[in-house]
């Protein structure tokens, strides 16, 4: 079964996204910012890491990070942006680092589940 780490540092959106990742029959790893969800990639290497950029210790420091150990490795980064930026700027940077796909929050699940079916099945 194929493993995925999210990465959020908002529980409720933790919680949404592992809920549906289970239900399309992923295993999940969770974690809340970015240092431990490294700690936790070395240790139990998913095969596809989810992750929001504006978080403690953000997304594109353990973008890079992750990248540095595994450049094959697959990920979606996701943002609702931080104050007047809507996040769009760093979904595009995100990209350009190596995420094979960027959303703006919120999530829509069919897309999601499109996106991680067809990385991953």
């Amino acid at each position: 079964m194929k493993t995925i780490l999210i990465v959020d540092d908002d529980e409720l959106n933790q919680e949404l996204y592992a809920g549906l990742a289970k239900s399309w029959g992923y295993q999940v790893i969770i974690s809340d910012d970015g240092r431990d969800a490294l700690d936790k990639y070395k240790e139990l290497s998913p095969d596809l890491l989810i992750t929001d950029i504006y978080m403690r210790n953000n997304g594109i420091e353990l973008m890079t990070k992750v990248k540095d150990i595994d450049p094959e490795l697959p990920i979606i980064t996701i943002s609702g942006g931080i104050g007047i930026d809507d996040g769009e700027e760093v979904l595009l940077l995100s990209e350009q680092m190596g995420a094979v796909y960027s959303m703006k929050k919120p999530v829509e699940a069919d897309k999601l589940e499109a996106i991680v079916r067809s990385i991953l099945d």
